[in-house]
């Protein structure tokens, strides 16, 4: 069986603001209209994806950088400035914020919006797709990579012996990219810097499911340990993985921990 890679469609998601016109992934959009969607995650936030087809002057003339972002801008290269452009964009119409605000990076890399202490911000971006999720209430974290087939030679970098035995053979790359993204979204959500994917955070065992689904991972570190809901689902060319810290989960931290 194949492996089910939908384009997004109106029930899922909807546009952001009135000026943004909707169409599924693969279909072109109308000239000089930005394709952003979003999506609310109940009692969550709210995530957002852009399918990039602008170029960077006109996120530039949109956004009116604030003097740290530009510094930070002026180390990225390529495509990805464009990406990075886009994810700003995204962070500010999400936040519901009436004026933006600087969109900085902690030390971690953790970003974080300057000057606004409660809402939760995480990013991603990959060949020309950019994702944002906000939450006022959650340690929350997110992922979209483009679907390739050498991840599965970089698999037991970030995956343990247990997490690869219940790999999918029929549709092993689409399930390690469930895997790599899951990872990705709970180190970001934890935001520590020297977490290790494979000894500090556990994806539970799964079936792979076509259609996306719910898994759950777990972070331990030190003395402490967080549990995490994640959701997944392959849209066209691309694996969007986000994760939340589970509600009905309790994050422990016992006497004496602090460093891992």
């Amino acid at each position: 069986m194949k492996f089910n890679q939908r384009a997004i469609s109106p029930g899922d998601w909807q546009p952001i603001c009135a000026i943004v016109v909707f169409h599924t992934f693969g279909k072109l959009k109308e000239s000089g209209m930005p394709l952003m969607t979003e999506r609310e995650i109940a009692k969550v936030g709210r995530i957002g994806l852009w399918q990039i087809g602008e170029p960077e002057t006109w996120f530039l003339n949109a956004l009116r950088l604030f003097g740290e972002e530009e510094e930070m801008l002026s180390k990225i290269n390529g495509q990805r400035r464009t990406e990075w452009l886009a994810g700003r964009m995204l962070a500010h119409r999400l936040s519901g914020h009436l004026h933006r605000h600087p969109c900085l990076n902690a030390p971690s890399g953790k970003p974080f919006f300057s000057g606004d202490v409660r809402t939760k911000l995480s990013l991603s971006h990959s060949s020309g797709m950019a994702a944002a999720f906000v939450s006022d209430h959650f340690r929350i974290g997110i992922d979209v990579q483009k679907i390739v087939r050498k991840i599965d030679k970089i698999a037991p970098r970030f995956m343990t012996p247990e997490e690869i035995a219940c790999l999918d053979n029929h549709n092993r790359i689409e399930h390690i990219h469930v895997f790599w993204g899951a990872k990705e979204s709970l180190y970001k959500a934890d935001g520590r810097q020297r977490l290790d994917l494979r000894r500090h955070i556990r994806i539970l065992p799964f079936s792979l499911n076509q259609n996306g689904g719910e898994i759950q991972g777990i972070v331990t570190a030190g003395q402490s340990t967080a549990y995490f809901t994640i959701q997944y689902e392959c849209l066209g060319d691309y694996m969007l993985v986000y994760c939340y810290e589970s509600v009905n989960s309790i994050s422990r931290v016992l006497p004496g921990s602090g460093k891992f």
